[in-house]
């Protein structure tokens, strides 16, 4: 089954350096707010998407992901609207729920914050790979 996964935020916080960390932190090379798919991370084939902030971005991060036919989506979403509706109506089309998880935020401590952020995204997406078949 699919996954997806909406890193949800108020716009300036860090949604989009964070997905971009977490792109570089599993081998690619981010480009811009375009998504990036890593083919093989532990077997499953990923879409990384920063940009989110709208409805259209987020419909056209569904049309990547489902072209690529990839097995997880990481989208950027804002913290409610058309691009979280986007992602909603995706996940159930295929038959799935978004994963929502909120962007940690702070004003003195925003690379920090992003930085330890990247790492519990990528422990959430091996997690969800171990599971995989439960």
């Amino acid at each position: 089954m699919k996954k997806i996964i909406g890193l949800y935020g108020l716009p300036n916080t860090g949604k989009t350096t964070t997905l971009k960390h977490l792109i570089g932190l599993l081998g690619e090379n981010a480009n811009g707010e375009k998504p990036v798919t890593i083919d093989n991370y532990r077997g499953k084939k990923i879409v990384i998407a920063p940009g989110g902030d709208t409805a259209g971005v987020v419909e056209a991060n569904v049309e990547t992901f489902k072209e690529e036919k990839a097995d997880i989506l990481v989208s950027a979403t804002r913290t409610k609207g058309g691009s979280q509706d986007a992602l909603k109506d995706h996940a159930k089309n295929i038959g799935t729920d978004v994963i929502w998880i909120g962007k940690n935020y702070s004003d003195s401590l925003h690379k920090f914050i992003n930085e330890v952020q990247v790492k519990e995204l990528r422990a959430f997406i091996d997690l969800i790979i171990d599971n995989w078949n439960n």
